[in-house]
């Protein structure tokens, strides 16, 4: 029973989405015709809304459009769990990306092969939805949506309107400071009628900001708040800094109301592009 417990906790702390894209769980097939290629709708943008996102995913060390291709490692001890959930990203060259989780040996143990595949599907899922924002450039996060800009106080404000049926908000606007750095998105997510814990957020406003340190020429992630109805979360950043290499994250230690205590996540075996970062290696700990 401990186990299924933390199961269905890990699910709902995973549920914090923390930006502008994620990976939802698969919808059910619809029921209306198949549109036809005249029917098909054309996604709407501006020059200077693709200018500005173009400018913000330039600004950043991580996620950056250098890679194309990225894939790491990660893992957290979860008490709960009964030990180490381990998570392996890839990220292929259109976005996409892929998760493979690895759950502790006593809750492997306690569930047939159905529910825990079920049970996998449902925490790579939501998991996408956390980290994706900080493995893909917004640049390609953003083929999501239908983009329409405005200037505000010598600020650039981007309206996002869901144009992909996977993409995770329905809309948002997203506020830029004056250096073209995202500071403070709000926005309302598409919800899938068949995820429990997504319906905790129906037809709320989700507000998140973000922290920068400057670093060279270049920015990173340094720390993010999440306002929403269940209360707020945040997140902070560590980096591995690496001779002739930029910044890549290594550690995130992620706080929620649901979670008694904070939450670290260590990532590691870091492969850009096709080729493995050796600093970024996992050093097993001997006894």
């Amino acid at each position: 029973m401990k186990a299924r417990l933390a199961v269905t906790f890990l699910a709902a702390l995973a549920a914090v989405s923390f930006a502008d894209d994620g990976a939802t769980p698969p919808k059910p097939a619809p029921t209306a015709p198949v549109a036809t290629p005249d029917a098909k709708k054309e996604r709407k943008t501006t020059p200077e809304a693709e200018a500005a996102i173009k400018k913000y995913a330039g600004l950043l060390h991580f996620p950056t459009p250098n890679y194309k291709t990225v894939s790491m490692n990660s893992h957290s001890e979860i008490a709960m769990l009964g030990g180490e959930v381990g998570c392996t990203f890839a990220v292929k060259e259109d976005g996409d990306v892929a998760l493979d989780i690895t759950l502790p040996e006593a809750v492997e143990k306690q569930y047939g092969a159905g529910q825990l595949e079920g049970i996998k599907n449902s925490v790579a899922s939501q998991v996408g939805g956390l980290f994706k924002p900080f493995l893909v450039p917004a640049d390609v996060m953003t083929k999501q949506y239908d983009l329409v800009s405005r200037v505000e106080n010598g600020k650039t404000v981007i309206e996002i309107t869901r144009f992909a049926d996977k993409a995770t908000w329905d809309k948002a606007t997203l506020f830029f400071n004056a250096d073209g750095l995202l500071e403070k998105q709000v926005g309302t997510p598409n919800l899938d009628p068949g995820d429990p814990m997504a319906r905790m957020n129906a037809g709320a406003e989700i507000e998140m900001t973000v922290e920068y340190k400057k670093r060279g020429e270049l920015y990173t992630i340094e720390a993010g708040k999440i306002t929403q109805p269940i209360g707020d979360s945040t997140v902070k950043f560590t980096y591995f800094e690496i001779d002739g290499q930029s910044p890549l994250p290594r550690e995130l230690e992620i706080t929620m109301p649901l979670m008694p205590d904070a939450l670290v996540v260590s990532l590691y075996d870091y492969v850009l592009d096709g080729k493995p970062v050796p600093a970024t290696a996992r050093k097993v700990e001997t006894k």
